[in-house]
């Protein structure tokens, strides 16, 4: 192979590797997250990444990202992470802190299977509600019981507002990426994630297409949300509910000061992720607190990990709809 077709086959693993770090969950439609934009090397999950192999179009009007409404969050003090034994480097974060020192452990992300997208001159329809399993009651005491009872309190949100910290951790390369920023949800199905700078990747969806948009690669992808495959380990914020995805139990070996940390194996085995532990403040459960769920960590066979802290969470009256709109600059490659 020339140095040249060399040079060609590293960018486009590098590509490939950083669509990798995509991260989708969803309510009938869509949770998506992203990692930094070197979070890559994701690739090694897994995970099937965006297909390279779709049509794609070149977006020719820069807009910037529309402004936001909603107020600043505003970050709490201090910092106190208990140990996690289960998970080598494992530090659980404070419910009642914005994460200072950010745990180190995170999985490898979930990604988004591309589907053809609707046409930009056909009118596109909402996508049909999903039907729930029904489920038996829980055991009183039971981990599915604390399941149970945090879909009680965010399934029925119309709205959801918060801050977050994502680290993503590559287990081959050793390498580990922060980002931070805000989530917005809107029932049905409207997701917002909007990444502070440096990290300029935005994730958005308007009920009717899901659009992850990748800065370091200038390239964007376009999915119906009724048509991408929606892991469920955000689902407690989508208003899908987390009991529908996952069979629970106590991690017994994780020492979480606030509350039980849950393990939810899939129902349905997914190549996205292992397992999705769940850290829980009781004690804000109880109170019908949305801070409630502090952190979910995703963990993938290959021992990838993939954290998210929320903080500030609150339920606005409104959100802007502008907040769920999105243009890429101009120059962007759009694949569908």
């Amino acid at each position: 192979m020339s140095p040249s077709s060399r040079s060609r086959v590293h960018v486009r693993s590098g590509s490939v590797r950083r669509r990798a770090g995509l991260v989708a969950a969803a309510f009938a439609a869509v949770l998506v997250a992203c990692s930094s934009e070197e979070g890559g090397a994701g690739s090694s999950s897994g995970a099937p990444g965006p297909s390279a192999s779709g049509s794609s179009s070149v977006a020719t009007a820069p807009t910037a990202p529309p402004s936001v409404t909603a107020s600043t969050p505003t970050a709490p003090t201090g910092s106190q992470e208990p140990a996690t034994p289960q998970v080598s480097g494992s530090v659980a974060p404070s419910a009642s802190t914005k994460p200072g020192t950010p745990p180190a452990t995170n999985t490898g992300p979930v990604a988004v299977n591309p589907t053809p997208s609707t046409s930009a001159s056909t009118a596109p329809t909402a996508p049909p509600p999903v039907t729930v399993p029904d489920l038996p009651p829980p055991d009183p005491g039971t981990a599915d019981a604390v399941a149970a009872q945090i879909d009680a309190l965010y399934a029925p949100l119309p709205r959801y507002k918060a801050s977050f910290l994502q680290k993503y951790t590559q287990k081959v390369q050793g390498t580990e990426k922060e980002s931070k920023g805000t989530v917005w949800v809107e029932r049905k199905n409207k997701l917002s994630f909007r990444y502070e700078a440096p990290n300029l990747n935005r994730i958005v969806s308007d009920a009717i297409t899901l659009r992850v948009y990748v800065a370091d690669d200038q390239q964007m992808f376009e999915n119906p949300v009724g048509n991408t495959e929606y892991p469920g380990a955000m689902a407690f914020i989508m208003g899908e509910g987390i009991r529908k995805s996952f069979t629970f139990t106590f991690n017994e070996k994780v020492k979480f000061e606030h509350g039980p940390v849950l393990i939810g194996k899939p129902r349905s085995p997914t190549p996205a992720y292992e397992k999705v532990q769940f850290y829980i403040n009781k004690d804000k459960l109880d109170k019908s607190d949305l801070g409630a769920v502090v952190s979910v960590l995703i963990l993938d066979a290959q021992g990838n990990k993939n954290r998210f802290e929320f903080y500030d969470a609150t339920q606005p009256g409104t959100i802007d709809p502008s907040e769920f709109q999105f243009t890429p600059p101009a120059g962007t490659n759009i694949t569908h």
